[in-house]
């Protein structure tokens, strides 16, 4: 058995958490990039309506835009929804790791989940480096599904976008510019 209080395992453990960290950032950045062309949003509105909201939110949108876009009997829509709720699973693991109280029981690293009911939740639970490991491959495997799978879904939504954009706001802004009067 490995001795998880070295402080070689300790060390690598929250390596892999920052890794974690990292990773999942890149997810989110992802995610709302992808929102932010299907509403065709500039950086600023990006940066004001889209990057405060919390990762489940942005798969909450997404899924209501494939239900809307492709409806729900579509089996690409559900396939978007059953993924979003892995996605939004493995953030949940995340949360457990990043704002969760680490500790030794029985030789074992440890996590215990402080909730929003002001009180720990459940038994502390164990979290080696290898189930770290599986956590950040499986939130990049994610990422990368956002642009293989994900993106081209939504590619006609997005160039219709693009296209009422242009053809709505690029034009004269002033009421007397629209008049052709200026």
């Amino acid at each position: 058995m490995v001795d998880q209080n070295s402080n070689e395992y300790v060390l690598d453990f929250t390596q892999q958490i920052g890794l974690l960290v990292v990773i999942a950032s890149g997810f989110d950045s992802s995610l709302s990039d992808l929102l932010s062309e299907c509403f065709y949003l500039s950086a600023t509105q990006q940066n004001v309506l889209l990057r405060p909201l919390s990762t489940r939110a942005k798969l909450d949108i997404l899924q209501r835009l494939a239900r809307h876009v492709h409806g729900n009997k579509d089996p690409k829509t559900k396939k978007i929804v059953a993924w979003s709720e892995a996605v939004k699973s493995k953030f949940n693991d995340r949360n457990t790791l990043v704002h969760g109280v680490p500790g030794f029981w029985d030789g074992e690293i440890r996590m215990r989940v402080y909730s929003a009911g002001n009180a720990f939740s459940g038994d502390p639970e164990a979290w080696p480096k290898e189930k770290v490991t599986d956590l950040h491959l499986a939130i990049n495997d994610a990422a990368k599904e956002i642009e293989s799978e994900i993106r081209p879904y939504f590619e006609t939504w997005i160039q219709a976008a693009r296209e009422y954009h242009v053809s709505h706001f690029d034009g004269p802004r002033s009421p007397a510019q629209r008049a052709g009067k200026e």
